[in-house]
């Protein structure tokens, strides 16, 4: 039972579920019912105040790696750097999951073939619309091919196919 509390205030209360490996699970609920508080204690960003999450088999720990790597996380404020061009976000990404050198270039491609990014990426995020960010956000979170992913409002801002 995962219990998550800012002072006095109980965010997430005794959350508990199991998910199996191919499964598609959802959290549906209101604005500020603990959905996006509840993934951050899953991915070790914010630790528990009671109970225990395990990913994998293994507890919750943002210092293990390993576990780190097999997951993709998007958050529901851009995890991108305004700074860096599309490309150069994929690639920061891409190395920061390891990604073999050797296979770097050829993934970073197929994420801006398979987003539709390739006509923006020497673009800074910033200079993008809305659904376009969303689109490079998701790319970051797969471009590592993580066993795992984790989407928080993925589909917010996206224009409907």
């Amino acid at each position: 039972d995962l219990t998550c509390r800012f002072g006095d205030f109980t965010a997430v209360d005794r959350v508990s579920f199991r998910i199996r490996q191919g499964e598609i699970f959802g959290f549906l609920g209101s604005n500020g019912c603990g959905k996006s508080t509840t993934m951050k204690m899953l991915t070790g960003l914010l630790p528990a105040t009671e109970g225990r999450a395990a990913l994998f088999g293994r507890p919750v720990n943002a210092n293990d790696l390993n576990v780190r790597r097999r997951v993709g996380y998007m958050s529901q404020g851009f995890s991108l750097y305004g700074e860096l061009t599309v490309r150069q976000n994929l690639d920061l990404h891409a190395r920061l999951f390891h990604v073999p050198a050797d296979a770097r270039e050829a993934r970073i491609d197929e994420m801006l073939t398979r987003f539709g990014l390739h006509d923006v990426a020497d673009a800074l995020p910033a200079a993008l619309p809305l659904g376009v960010r969303q689109r490079l956000s998701l790319a970051v979170a797969v471009v590592h091919k993580p066993d795992m992913l984790i989407l928080d409002e993925p589909t917010s801002g996206v224009d409907p196919v």
